[in-house]
């Protein structure tokens, strides 16, 4: 009786062992049917898009993840600074495996005309054994555009690095893709900016471009033409004006006392097909929110230029505190909401003069960042406050709330909560404020 009794035990403990068991993967998720495949020191870049997932020996580790063929002879790759060939790890971009053993992003690549199948693969940094790699393999056509191939570009008014221009045919196949990086590739544009360049079959008709974000979700669609590649070895101007990157960057946005009223400043790093921008005000953070503007205030930027603004609310009360919203009209009709933030009306408060707010870095970031400001004699006297908000305006956290000395601080965020939970990828706003006076806010983008 005892013998069966641990020959059961034994037998759910494996049972057990079983059902929790977590394979690590890696694997090519996005990738175009053709590149060009004419000249690798040349050819058009084009994207994939990789996910690894449960590499929990990784985690939180520096790997290098390498996209090629097994010859490892075919392929340039952007490791963020430059082109190198695939075929050493060392030579691939470095990425942050997180805490449970994840990442995902567009690796940017350069081909030679070849006809071998490739995959992705990915190795800790500096180490020579424990890699892992995809267990099936892609094939791409690569094309000498001069003879079977169509160059078909378009104009973008402004491109930002990290997303990726994805190209579909009538049957939904992913047949084109386009890295949006800082790649040193000049393609007979260098004097007119936000062209980009696909390689496809001759002739083919294209009913759908798209973009889409560092996590390879969809930013934007274009579906209003259809248009073709042209003839063999030809170049077709798809004439798409419209922007491929967020409409607007906005690098600040604060709230603040003065004389009898609040005004509000922001800047826009970039602006691109943008009307302008009205104000919405509420008194409860949650809303409603009520528009005070009574006209749009116009945009001053133009594609990847951007500008300060000034908005002043004469309509406030003595003792109340508000918190406002900018829209962002677009000349699509698709209207951006950006904040909230808050004020509070304090006739013998003023701003202390002095006090910084700087760009945290680094931005964007994985797994944390450090936010560095500068607080003046005045301010010192009065509880310095830090916080953290996500893009719907909701706390995430308060990293300082206490006196501190004049001068310069800094403190690091690790891209946790309150409760010491990691947050998503996105947005968010930090806050710095001196005695309930808001210094600065501005914006941080998380990525994984």
């Amino acid at each position: 009786m005892p013998k069966i009794n641990i020959i059961v035990w034994i037998g759910m403990v494996v049972l057990s062992m079983v059902s929790t068991a977590i394979t690590q993967t890696i694997t090519t998720t996005v990738f175009p049917l053709y590149v060009d495949g004419r000249d690798i020191d040349n050819g058009t870049p084009f994207a994939v898009y990789v996910e690894i997932s449960n590499w929990t020996d990784a985690a939180s580790s520096d790997v290098n993840v390498m996209v090629t063929t097994e010859s490892g002879s075919n392929f340039l790759i952007w490791n963020n600074v430059t082109w190198k060939n695939a075929y050493r790890y060392s030579n691939c971009p470095v990425v942050i495996i997180d805490s449970n053993g994840n990442w995902s992003g567009w690796i940017y690549l350069r081909a030679k005309n070849a006809s071998t199948p490739f995959k992705a693969r990915a190795r800790k940094v500096g180490e020579t054994t424990g890699a892992i790699s995809e267990s099936i393999t892609h094939s791409i056509t690569y094309m000498d555009m001069s003879t079977n191939g169509a160059w078909v570009y378009a104009t973008a008014a402004s491109t930002t690095e990290g997303k990726a221009i994805l190209v579909f045919d009538n049957s939904n196949n992913i047949i084109g893709t386009y890295a949006i990086e800082n790649n040193e590739i000049n393609e007979g544009y260098s004097s007119t900016a936000g062209y980009f360049r696909v390689a496809v079959p001759a002739n083919t008709v294209i009913p759908k471009l798209q973009s889409r974000n560092s996590d390879n979700s969809i930013f934007d669609t274009q579906t209003s033409n259809q248009w073709s590649s042209g003839k063999a070895g030809s170049e077709t101007n798809l004439d798409l004006q419209e922007d491929v990157s967020l409409p607007v960057t906005l690098s600040s946005f604060s709230a603040t006392y003065s004389n009898g009223t609040i005004v509000l400043r922001w800047s826009t790093e970039s602006e691109v097909e943008i009307r302008g921008f009205n104000i919405l005000r509420s008194e409860k953070r949650k809303g409603p929110f009520e528009q005070i503007t009574t006209a749009l205030i116009p945009t001053q930027g133009n594609g990847s230029v951007g500008k300060e603004y000034e908005f002043v609310d004469r309509n406030v009360e003595s003792g109340k505190g508000y918190w406002y919203k900018i829209e962002v009209v677009n000349m699509n009709g698709e209207n951006l909401l950006m904040g909230p933030i808050y004020a509070k009306v304090e006739k013998e408060s003023i701003l202390p003069e002095g006090c910084i707010l700087f760009r945290n870095y680094p931005n964007p970031f994985n797994p944390k960042t450090t936010i560095q400001y500068h607080i003046s004699q005045e301010a010192a006297l009065r509880p310095i406050s830090l916080k953290i908000y996500n893009s719907l305006g909701e706390e995430v956290l308060t990293l300082v709330r206490r006196t501190q000395n004049p001068g310069n601080h800094s403190v690091d965020w690790n891209g946790r909560n309150s409760n010491g939970m990691e947050v998503p990828s996105g947005i968010y706003f930090y806050q710095l404020s001196s005695g309930g006076e808001v210094i600065g806010t501005k914006r941080m983008l998380k990525v994984k």
